[in-house]
Order: C-alpha cells, then structure tokens, then sequence
C-alpha cells in the first residue's frame, strides 16, 4: 500500500499569540461540538476515499489542540483508526501548550493512541513569555511536563524560539539549559518571523525596517545578533547529543519527526479541518478557512465543494519541490530518488542553478546527495529560491 500523512487542524486557543499568525483564533466553546462533528464527518469520507492507502504518520495541530475537550481529542482518533488503515508503527503525535494540560487529559491521549507530543514552550524566561503572549509560565511548563511522563509519554518534542525582541545569549543559554534538563527526544528551535498583521509586528515594523538596511535596532537583535543565538542553539544540542537533521529541527538519533520529514521529501499527505492543506497525486489543495462555510458544507456532504486553491503541478513544479524542500534537510537531496522519480537527473534539470550555487559556495554533491554547504545553510532561504 502506498503511504499517506494524515494532518488534522484544531483551530481553537485559549487565547492567540502576538506573534501568530496561523488559523487560529481564541477558543470558543460553542463552536468545539459543531466543529468537531463536521471533522469527523471529513475524516470518515476521506477515509472511505484513500481506503487503498497506509497512514504512515498522524499530526494534530492548531491552533492548541489540547485547549479542546479530551473526548474530542478521543473521538478524532476512534474514527482515524476505525477509517483507516493505520500502520502499526505510525508516528501520532499532537501539539499540546502548557497550562492546557490535566493529568486526565494526558492519559486520555496516551489511551486514544497518541504516542508523541509536541510542547509549545518556546522559552524558560517568563519575560520573553510575556512578550511573545504566550498563556503559561516557565513553571506552568513544568507542571504540565511533569503530568505528560506521568501519562506515560516518553516521545516528546519541546519547541523553542531565538531571535526574540530583547533576547541575548544569556537568556537563550538559559533556555536551553532548561530545556535539556529534561532531555527530550526532539527539540525544535525556531527563529521568530514577524509576519504583518499581528501585534508584535505593529509594535517593532520600524526595527524590521532598520534591521533590512543594517541600522542598528532597539528591541530586535540585528543580523549579526541572530547568527550568534542560532549558532549557540547549534553548539549547545550537539554537545548535548542532538544531531540536527533539518535547518530548525535537531533529534536524538533515531527520533527524527517522520510526519516533517514526510513533508519534505514529499510525501503525499491529506489535511483535515479548517484550512489544512493536501498533496495528493501531484495536487495541492486546500480546505476553507471559512468556519461557517466549513460546518455547512460539510453538513451537505459537499466535501469537493471544502477544497480550495486547487493546483495540478507540473512536473517542473514538482521537481522544483523536490529540491527546496529538501534541501531543507541536512542530508541533502538524493540524487538516485530524483531519478527515480522524474526519470531525468538533478544534473541535467537544474545544471544553471547547481552551477551557480556552486561557484557561490551553497552547494555541494556529497555521496549522491546534493546539500547546502555551511555557508549554503547560514543563506538557505537565498540558496533554495533558486530551485523556486
């Protein structure tokens, strides 16, 4: 059977983040039931769709998943197994935030079969917590964490975030420090993005102007500033055993996220719930991001009817794909899978753009695996546009 990721979006939170800029908004009690009858809905109909296929890993996002009632959580995953043929070694994991974890809720996704959770720490300074809008505290974290190892759960990610308004490598070591007390399987370590539109963009756009024309900044560390805290993140996790196998994420060995590596080596995936997104024999769509259009179509059964942007690629598209996305992976981009996909070589399809990266110093062929060289990843956002 041929493998597909299975996606399923909660867009409820207690309450958003000033720096978010996800489909997510502030949990509204009346709209979990609706919400969650019309999910289930969508799941039984692509289960009955993709019955030909193995669900090879599951991801619960939001929005915060675990700010929802834990029998919706338990409904969600009744239906995935009793739907879909799940492989036994699939990877389940669900994003949970501190402060929105009980020990009963835990135990109900240890139950359900989650087999992985994801933590939205994001950092140990209370300070930088209160910047970012985050609901919790550094001691909220280590309640909920202490009642995620009573569940049970020895998989967890632990997310956490550099470049922040006012952080130094001072309060970044001590995240980190904090953070690997508890020796997690995964951590990821994600450099904020002010995107237009939330409030810490409005509150600090004039330092992002500054900071594009290399002018010294206030509140947002500066170019120079951002390298330093990435390359401390570098140096702390690998001389703490995490091996970092993609440009934000790094994992013990033998506990990479195979839902994320899924998606960068293209894996076809289907998204469930508002506005998630689905690769499917070489189309990408999307669900709504309308509520009340979501709830209605659904009730009608007029699962077609959800789906928007719908885009056949080409295979020039594809291929495209194939190297910026994962070149995003450390190890690079194989060039025996490329062939035995597209049936032509790297070489031949992309030979301006290998050349050019090239001579810059980006790229470089190693055992059959074109990846990005250290100066390649210091620039990746540069070097992979070039295969856009």
């Amino acid at each position: 059977m041929k493998n597909l990721e299975l996606y399923i979006h909660i867009p409820f939170c207690v309450r958003k983040c000033r720096y978010c800029d996800f489909l997510s908004f502030d949990n509204h009690e009346e709209m979990e039931t609706p919400y969650i009858e019309a999910l289930l809905k969508q799941l039984e109909f692509y289960g009955d769709l993709y019955s030909d296929r193995l669900i090879s890993s599951i991801y619960i996002g939001g929005g915060t998943p675990s700010s929802i009632s834990p029998e919706s959580i338990t409904r969600i995953c009744e239906t995935i197994y009793k739907k879909f043929v799940v492989d036994i070694d699939a990877e389940v994991t669900m994003e949970v935030n501190p402060g929105t974890i009980t020990e009963a809720k835990a135990k109900a996704y240890k139950l359900a079969g989650i087999n992985r959770l994801s933590v939205g720490l994001q950092s140990a300074n209370d300070d930088e917590l209160l910047i970012l809008g985050r609901i919790h505290t550094w001691d909220d974290f280590l309640r909920s964490y202490e009642k995620i190892l009573k569940a049970g759960f020895t998989n967890t990610n632990i997310d956490i975030m550099t470049a922040l308004p006012f952080q130094t490598e001072e309060k970044l070591q001590n995240t980190l420090k904090k953070v690997l007390m508890f020796r997690p399987n995964h951590i990821s370590a994600y450099s904020l993005i002010l995107e237009e539109g939330t409030p810490l963009f409005d509150e600090h756009w004039q330092d992002l102007a500054k900071r594009r024309h290399g002018r010294p900044t206030s509140a947002l560390p500066d170019e120079e500033t951002e390298y330093a805290l990435g390359e401390l993140t570098k140096s702390t996790l690998e001389k703490a055993g995490y091996v970092q196998y993609e440009i934000s994420n790094y994992a013990k060995p033998g506990f990479e996220c195979k839902h994320n590596i899924g998606y960068w080596k293209r894996t076809e995936y289907i998204g469930v719930g508002l506005g998630a997104a689905s690769l499917v024999n070489s189309t990408r769509f999307n669900v709504t991001r309308d509520m009340i259009e979501y709830i209605d179509k659904v009730e009608k059964e007029d699962f077609n009817g959800l789906l928007t942007d719908v885009q056949v690629l080409s295979k020039k598209e594809q291929m495209s794909e194939f190297m910026f996305l994962g070149l995003r992976m450390l190890e690079g981009v194989s060039v025996f899978d490329f062939q035995q996909e597209f049936g032509t070589t790297i070489d031949k399809t992309f030979a301006y753009e290998i050349n050019k990266l090239k001579k810059q110093g980006l790229i470089e062929n190693d055992k059959g695996f074109y990846k990005l060289t250290k100066r390649g990843l210091d620039v990746a956002n540069i070097a992979m546009s070039e295969f856009v």
